[in-house]
């Protein structure tokens, strides 16, 4: 039982005596570093919070649409027909996962919901919106939406796996 005694007071003692040996390494290591080295050292960027919003303009012309509906294969005509011709509403849902993929590098994009309200003519401006509405783990849950002269014309909701804290986001787009 004393020899339990003389133990339990030891063991704090070795505790502090380890973490002041490491702490006092550790400012060995950051004082040998060379100044310019010391501002590089950067800490990785906290995962993003609600209500995160990042917006992308874009308009899509005539070569995008005969691109895309060449490569899928739709061939409805409503897509084709001169002046009047509507963007493919898929074409116009590429822009949500454009985003998060430029925004959180290494995201992986799991589920599109998606309400096509209204066409939209080839040549118009298209804005699209994500905003980070719920962040639970590795899962982030997006709304998303398409304004065309101020008007929604797609809208829905994405869910997005994003990259361990640190290998991604940015602000660059």
């Amino acid at each position: 039982m004393a020899l339990l005694g003389q133990c339990s007071s030891t063991i704090p003692r070795i505790v502090s005596l380890v973490s002041l040996q490491a702490f006092k390494l550790a400012s060995v290591r950051l004082s040998n570093l060379q100044p310019s080295t010391r501002s590089q050292c950067t800490f990785p960027p906290a995962a993003p919070q609600p209500p995160t919003q990042h917006t992308l303009q874009r308009t899509f012309t005539a070569d995008d649409v005969a691109a895309f509906t060449s490569l899928t294969g739709d061939a409805n005509p409503l897509h084709t027909q001169g002046v009047t011709s509507v963007v493919p509403g898929l074409l116009l849902a590429s822009l949500f996962p454009a985003i998060i993929g430029t925004k959180y590098p290494g995201a992986r994009y799991l589920k599109q919901e998606v309400r096509f309200r209204h066409p939209v003519v080839v040549g118009s401006i298209v804005e699209a919106h994500v905003v980070l509405q719920r962040a639970s783990g590795s899962r982030s849950v997006f709304v998303t939406r398409c304004l065309c002269k101020g008007e929604v014309v797609v809208e829905g909701v994405a869910l997005a796996m994003m990259p361990p804290s640190g290998e991604g986001g940015t602000d660059n787009m």
